[in-house]
């Protein structure tokens, strides 16, 4: 699947590279076939398409899946579809390396999701912190750029929801559209 990542707000004028660029996101169904399902669910319901990227920190993640209220959604909670079992021993394609797509907490109810920045091996053992998915690494120099000088909590979360990102935080990239290799837009 595919995700236009933009930088819609920031002034041409900034010094700093924006964000954007279309990140490719390769769902591994096989590794956690229950996230991997809830996720690509999801996409097909346009859950994440205009999504901010609320929060980044910097040598950790970045996560999105707060629905705007400019693209017509309010607050939804998903189903909770179980969490995909620990693997009884260690697997390396199971951990939470540099570039793999996770759901925040691991709840897919809630519809957030992070990408890994750096190897976060830490959260191998945390019940659902399985990823499901992972990026190229020419997705990930897109994912490099994304501004991460906001202090993490300092109201991002309340300035999507009255939709005061521009004036707020006018270097928030944003998840545009996803879509399924086979859904491509024209």
């Amino acid at each position: 699947m595919k995700c236009v990542l933009t930088t819609p707000h920031a002034q041409e004028n900034e010094e700093f590279d924006r964000a954007d660029g279309t990140i490719e996101i390769h769902v591994h169904r096989q590794l956690a076939p229950i996230a991997a399902n809830a996720f690509l669910e999801q996409v097909s319901s346009k859950h994440f398409d205009g999504n901010y990227i609320f929060r980044v920190v910097p040598n950790f993640i970045i996560q999105w899946g707060i629905e705007s209220p400019q693209y017509g959604r309010s607050k939804r909670k998903f189903s909770k579809v179980g969490i995909d079992p620990q693997p009884s021993v260690y697997d390396a394609r199971r951990a939470n390396v540099r570039g793999t797509l996770n759901f925040a907490g691991g709840n897919s109810g809630t519809g957030q999701v992070y990408i890994n920045k750096v190897d976060n091996n830490h959260l191998d053992k945390e019940p659902g912190s399985l990823p499901f998915a992972s990026l190229g690494e020419d997705s990930m120099e897109i994912i490099d750029s994304i501004y991460d000088k906001y202090k993490q909590g300092s109201g991002q979360v309340k300035a999507i929801h009255s939709d005061e990102v521009k004036s707020m935080f006018p270097n928030m990239s944003r998840i545009e559209r996803c879509w399924l290799a086979a859904d491509a837009p024209m």
